[in-house]
């Protein structure tokens, strides 16, 4: 007797499991609910480099994902707290130019409600780099972005 040939590679199941188990983990901290957190002029800058929402749509839609985040602006720091404990937020994304408090400051107060929740600061170009004199210390801000017009900081991790 002859062998039968093998029409399915017993491995590939264990292949697809892994990416599977892969693509679930990575789903368990998917972006839902994002807070912008910008001035009038900041979130015009954002908008005249294309609508911000809808960068993050398309985007979500490239990468064949369904139920993009749903984004939420405040004005100032006061008005975002006030959001924050209102509901909770997925992300916050905090500009520099902030009239009522500096993004540090707000970081930390975000932490102080939800204290898992990332919290970014995103700027126009390198010279708002430079860390700003703040007392509220290093802890409030997670993670730093030059904003050029893409999409790509939102839809990465």
């Amino acid at each position: 007797m002859s062998a039968s040939p093998q029409l399915i590679d017993e491995n590939c199941f264990d292949r697809l499991d892994t990416r599977f188990n892969t693509y679930h983990e990575l789903m368990a901290i998917k972006v839902m609910e994002i807070l912008l957190v910008a001035n009038p002029y900041d979130a015009y800058i954002l908008e005249e480099d294309g609508s911000l929402a809808s960068k993050i749509i398309n985007e979500y839609r490239g990468l064949n994902l369904s139920r993009p985040p749903r984004l939420t602006q405040a004005a100032g720091g006061a008005e975002a707290l006030a959001l924050l404990k209102e509901k909770p937020f997925d992300l916050v994304m905090v500009m520099p130019n902030l009239k009522d408090m500096t993004p540090e400051t707000l970081g930390s107060a975000v932490k102080a409600i939800h204290p898992k929740t990332p919290v970014v600061k995103l700027t126009h170009g390198e010279h708002h780099d430079a860390p700003a004199i703040d007392t509220a210390g290093p802890g409030g801000i997670d993670q730093n972005y030059i904003w050029s017009g893409s999409s790509n900081p939102m839809c990465s991790g």
